[in-house]
């Protein structure tokens, strides 16, 4: 806020002319602010691009880890457990699944 009336005071010393005639109060500087802030708004990055078909559950299935390395369950960090350790990931997801969490895994990917 004391930025906005610091600009408001900078722009009245500049331009007064115009500034009275536009903005007669702080209050009409403000909202303009704000609406200029708010409504000119453009994303930087592109939407994300949505499948119409989502993968099926039976796409999620375990592959054993390439490194062979045991890995905290995805699912059980999730849900803050202690987890087991997996050397297993889901196929789709490549993240470390306990053997019991599977089923988890696949309802959320539903």
């Amino acid at each position: 806020m004391a930025a906005a009336h610091n600009a408001y005071i900078v722009a009245k010393d500049s331009n007064p002319g115009y500034v009275n005639s536009e903005w007669p109060g702080f209050q009409d500087f403000l909202e303009d602010l704000v609406e200029d802030l708010v409504c000119h708004v453009t994303t930087v990055r592109a939407p994300p691009i949505i499948h119409s078909v989502r993968p099926t559950q039976h796409l999620h299935t375990l592959k054993q880890r390439d490194d062979g390395l045991y890995k905290v369950c995805y699912e059980c960090k999730l849900l803050g457990l202690k987890g087991k350790s997996a050397k297993t990931n889901c196929a789709i997801c490549k993240v470390p699944v306990y053997i019991k969490c599977l089923q988890i895994h696949q309802k959320k990917m539903l």
